[in-house]
């Protein structure tokens, strides 16, 4: 196999070339394998590949031209050939197919905070980060950009991020605080009581009771939620700073499940007059007119294999029936199944073989979910002024 790379890395002046391409350059994934190779590059390469998928439009025999691991154009070869640098090696794979790296729009790359507030701003995901750490097995998924979540176990977790998997370890982090992190499911509710325990102790100062906390039940949540905000614009330091958080005006990312709790996060998304998005949408399909109806995205979490719950004949046990059609100001994108990031290429073919053209899956699980995370202008494509994540399949990826 590595005969045939070598064989085909050669420039149009059909000279043998030496090419180390940055990491952020060119990730190679082999299906067949799961084999990552890294290949690294100075100035820049033009690749040329049997398909091109820019995670906007599929061009056949595309081609890319990488300077400073920035995309600087992109085309087809008939279009482009004449106008070509002449002084950038050329990389023909005339059998690959060529996409951005995939964007997880959920993963589990940090643990939950761990402190007992059911609803604190103070966690911040990005802080859990190991922005120095070798994530070249997780490049094996062809996922190249994550988001980090403070955790969907209280009702207001914290600040979300998004990061590189790859890249110099200073300017991994895209988003340190790119939403407002809020769940809205059943696992939130009846939190643990408050104790404030004064440090250093002492005899003439009082230790208060335990303070409760909600939610206890679905119909307080919301409740719960709109009376810690309006708490924190009276107090600058409740709930873990709340106020400075949501004055910034971030994105609210709200997990919800069932129905219900999808249809209370378009209530709330709404009635703040916010912009937000749903994470997990398991019953969507039950509400989807009312979300349609609000223009609100979704990051849909498609039921993982072996998750029969034992439900109607018209619910699968895994997979998904249909793609839920949001329409056309609101963006669809899959999240890996569990937050499994070796899932993802599993929910990006489910998503296929109920397309009409197969291809159009790559925009679920590229530039939709890097619009929605609000890094679209950086990662999720291939076109001009795009950071040069590229993942070579041996096949598509479906």
């Amino acid at each position: 196999m590595r005969n045939r790379m070598r064989s085909r890395m050669r420039n149009r002046r059909g000279e043998d070339t030496r090419l180390r391409f940055a990491v952020p350059a060119l990730l190679l994934l082999s299906l067949s394998f799961l084999i990552c190779g890294e290949v690294y590059a100075g100035d820049g390469f033009i690749l040329r590949a049997g398909t091109l998928h820019t995670g906007l439009r599929a061009i056949d025999d595309g081609v890319i031209v990488v300077i400073d691991d920035k995309v600087m154009r992109t085309g087809s070869w008939n279009d482009l050939e004449g106008e070509l640098p002449d002084h950038l090696p050329l990389i023909h794979w005339p059998d690959a197919y060529v996409t951005p790296g995939l964007v997880a729009a959920s993963s589990r790359l940090v643990a939950p905070h761990q402190g007992p507030e059911s609803i604190s701003a103070a966690y911040r995901a990005a802080d859990g980060y190991n922005r120095y750490g070798d994530h070249r097995p997780l490049l094996r998924t062809g996922i190249t950009t994550a988001h980090l979540s403070p955790g969907e176990h209280r009702l207001l977790t914290g600040l979300g991020a998004v990061v590189k998997l790859v890249g110099t370890p200073t300017q991994r982090i895209l988003r340190a605080a790119a939403d407002l992190s809020l769940s809205l499911t059943d696992e939130v509710d009846g939190p643990g009581a408050l104790m404030n325990i004064p440090f250093p102790a002492s005899s003439d100062v009082q230790i208060q009771p335990m303070t409760p906390q909600r939610p206890q039940s679905r119909i307080g949540r919301l409740l719960a939620l709109s009376e810690a905000i309006a708490l924190s614009q009276q107090d600058a330091t409740a709930h873990g700073e709340l106020r400075q958080a949501w004055d910034t005006a971030l994105p609210l990312r709200i997990a919800a499940s069932k129905a219900p709790e999808i249809l209370a996060a378009v209530s709330f998304i709404e009635g703040k007059g916010r912009i937000g998005y749903v994470v997990g949408g398991e019953e969507i399909a039950e509400v989807i007119a009312t979300v349609a109806a609000a223009k609100i995205s979704l990051v849909l979490r498609i039921r993982p294999p072996g998750a029969d719950l034992g439900l109607g004949t018209d619910t699968p046990t895994e997979g998904l029936s249909e793609l839920p059609q949001l329409g056309e100001d609101a963006l669809l994108a899959l999240a890996p199944p569990m937050d499994d990031l070796s899932m993802l290429q599993w929910a990006l073919s489910q998503a296929a073989a109920r397309l009409e053209d197969p291809a159009d899956s790559i925009t679920l699980v590229t530039h939709h979910p890097a619009r929605i995370l609000g890094v679209g202008d950086r990662v999720g494509n291939l076109e001009p002024g795009a950071d040069a994540d590229i993942v070579v399949w041996s096949e598509s990826p479906w």
